[in-house]
């Protein structure tokens, strides 16, 4: 397939969070050992009828060395309004018992990505089986639960009942705690069954629990998991579906590193992919896969943007997956597009057009061929190879196994000293071929269009070591910039798909298609015409904006 990077054996010491009895009924478990320092976990779906062969796996027996196995059994019920105002607002509560007490417990979501299920949670004891607001220790949250529920009741909306078998795994002085999850969320609209693992560790290797993740997947279908308990739950009791997620902010410590920033920059692209994967395997809603492709574009030009400084022979493997990965999306996100701003605005005036009706219906077959070609794509071992290979690359700085040049040693310097000089340098790229936007070939705008796009991501991931009143501005007018380019090249991707179209319905083809084939490129002929007339004036604004590094 590829080479991937360079795999050191693992080593760590052993740590007393990791050798104690069942962890606590907790949907996020303990990040932290009792020193303080940070605990990498990593969740991975299974399928139910892989348990079996889970358990009886050579690697996990030879790693336990007939260590005992803890069993432990999870119950709990999740509380809302009737209209899961909670839910709607990243909150969850839930119930257990304790002995002879009540747990409440309210989770906060901070946040999804690879090493999932990662949350705030806040515990206090209660009398009975019901909540009670105003037991929440923390006052801020309190108040948000309180300002949720208003005077409305609270009841329980789904329970959750697991039982969890805990290992502790042994190599080269490193130790993991190796955690199976088997049951089901019960509602009121029957069972979802549940099998999550969590490997959790400790040591001089970050990346452990995602090697032994990588060794396991060599036998076993195991998925990365982005969602907690709590947001599996709401999302079968709601029946939205798996949500879709947007970038979010890059975010380092001030005066941070070069090798700080690129970090973030490439777990937080790394996020985006894994978060969005449920919603483009699923495919109903058109955002699910194109939320996963700008994530894999985004880290592909952080992969550019930081290069010079990172060993080639490490991330040239991850390019070409990520290559891969949005050549497998790419023909659901167009014919998405091309529906939704070619054929559907049409059908709306014209909603009795047998000829746009049978267009519209050849793009859905069409639309359905490919996203059966997505699904499969991310279904298939390759899929959770590239996340979790990545995700090893990333947690173990691996960067670092370079000779030590006048290239690689910028890793470590202020950031500020690097990016700047990278972000003049785009910037003067795009004004050069900005300034003759007016009369500018289509080929031209294209190239300018793909300009824009890696100025626009260099900006996103930078934005975070400057003033952020200068550095939003810059963004948004530059985005503005890009969209409109952006649709003058859907427009020009539309009349490609138009003769597709036509060309799938063959003989079947009628003058009514003919006809309703024109109408749809008069339409899009008019929207490019419109777009054109805005540039002149996005790229004076755009212009005017001011460069938020200097």
């Amino acid at each position: 397939m590829h080479s991937a990077p360079p795999d050191p054996r693992r080593a760590g010491a052993d740590d007393p969070e990791l050798a104690g009895s069942p962890a606590p009924d907790r949907s996020a478990p303990d990040r932290s050992a009792p020193d303080g320092s940070p605990l990498l976990a990593v969740r991975l779906a299974l399928p139910v009828a892989s348990v079996a062969a889970l358990r009886r796996h050579p690697l996990l027996g030879a790693l336990a060395g007939g260590g005992r196995v803890a069993r432990s059994t999870v119950e709990r019920s999740y509380w809302d309004t009737p209209d899961l105002a909670l839910g709607n607002a990243g909150l969850a509560l839930h119930l257990r018992r304790a002995g002879r007490h009540s747990v409440q417990t309210l989770e906060t979501s901070a946040g999804l990505g690879l090493a999932a299920a990662v949350s705030r949670e806040f515990e206090s004891l209660v009398s009975g089986m019901q909540p009670d607001p105003a037991l929440v220790p923390d006052l801020a949250l309190r108040a948000r639960l309180r300002a949720c529920v208003a005077d409305r009741p609270l009841a329980p909306i789904f329970e959750l009942r697991l039982e969890r078998t805990r290992r502790l795994l042994h190599e080269d002085g490193s130790t993991l705690r190796f955690d199976l999850e088997v049951g089901e969320i019960h509602g009121a609209f029957g069972a979802l069954p549940i099998c999550e693992i969590e490997v959790t560790g400790r040591g001089k290797d970050p990346s452990h629990p995602v090697r032994l993740a990588l060794e396991l997947l060599e036998d076993l279908p195991l998925r990365p998991l982005s969602r907690t308990l709590a947001i599996r739950g709401y999302e079968w009791m709601s029946g939205r579906g798996p949500a879709t997620h947007k970038a979010q902010p890059v975010t380092v410590s001030e005066g941070a590193s070069l090798e700080e920033l690129f970090a973030a920059v490439a777990a937080n692209g790394l996020a985006q992919i894994v978060e969005n994967e449920p919603a483009a395997s699923l495919g109903i809603d058109p955002e699910g896969v194109h939320q996963l492709r700008v994530g894999a574009r985004r880290l592909r030009s952080a992969l550019a943007f930081f290069g010079s400084a990172l060993p080639e022979r490490q991330h040239a493997w991850l390019r070409e997956e990520l290559r891969w990965l949005t050549g497998e999306l790419g023909p659901v996100r167009d014919l998405d597009v091309f529906s939704t701003e070619g054929i559907d605005p049409m059908l709306a005036l014209r909603p009795e057009d047998a000829g746009l009706a049978a267009l519209r219906e050849a793009a859905q077959e069409a639309r359905d061929a490919a996203q059966r070609r997505a699904t499969a794509a991310l279904a298939a071992p390759r899929w959770p190879r590239l996340v979790l290979e990545t995700a090893a690359w990333i947690a173990r700085r691996a960067w670092r196994e370079q000779a030590l040049t006048a290239q690689s040693a910028k890793l470590f310097l202020p950031a500020p000293l690097f990016v700047a000089p990278l972000l003049e340098r785009r910037h003067e790229r795009v004004r050069r071929l900005g300034r003759r936007l007016a009369e500018a070939s289509t080929e031209e705008r294209h190239r300018l269009r793909i300009r824009l796009k890696k100025l626009r991501y260099a900006a996103e991931f930078t934005a975070c070591l400057y003033p952020e009143r200068k550095a939003a501005r810059y963004a948004q007018r530059l985005a503005r910039l890009q969209d409109a380019l952006g649709h003058l090249n859907d427009v020009a991707n539309a009349e490609q798909q138009l003769d597709t179209l036509l060309e799938r319905l063959g003989d079947d083809t009628s003058l009514d298609a003919s006809r309703a084939a024109g109408f749809v490129a008069g339409w899009v002929a008019h929207s490019a015409h419109r777009e054109r007339t805005r540039l002149p004036r996005l790229w004076q604004r755009f212009e005017a904006a001011g460069r938020f590094w200097r």
